[in-house]
């Protein structure tokens, strides 16, 4: 289920990760993306969800990948924050390969398994910290 968090303004999440006025931390949260790309591009998993996309600067690093080749097929954000998922829904409505969102745990599980996808490259750069502890549970139970 969306959590009902009010999240902050545009422009502040990025503020505080890839777009920080700090080069080192700016440096920080990009090279993370950056590992998460060249791994999909040596990989090139058929499957690829991003777990707590919020803005989705990480598919859309994948999406502009040096190897047009290494694009999974199949590509999922899951973003709990109702806001941010249906800016993704939006972002991502028209783009190919074909983007799903999802907001809840359920609804992502179900996708997978009616498609008869497992799972082959799962991230989660800065989220778990953030998580209680039964929300962890669930990712681990996911996993």
């Amino acid at each position: 289920m969306a959590k009902d968090i009010t999240p902050p303004p545009p422009g502040v999440y990025e503020s505080y990760t890839h777009a920080n006025p700090s080069r080192v931390v700016r440096y920080a949260h990009l090279r993370r993306f950056e590992v998460v790309r060249r791994i999909v591009d040596e990989t090139r998993p058929r499957s690829f969800v991003d777990w707590g996309a919020a803005d989705g600067f990480l598919i859309d690093a994948i999406f502009r990948s040096r190897n047009g080749a290494s694009i999974p097929e199949y590509v999922a954000a899951y973003e709990p924050i109702a806001e941010w998922a249906a800016k993704l829904r939006s972002k991502y409505d028209n783009a190919r390969p074909a983007t799903y969102v999802f907001s809840d745990i359920a609804g992502l599980a179900h996708d997978l398994e009616s498609r008869g996808i497992k799972i082959e490259c799962l991230a989660s750069l800065e989220v778990m910290e953030h998580l209680p502890l039964p929300e962890r549970r669930e990712f681990y139970d996911f996993c």
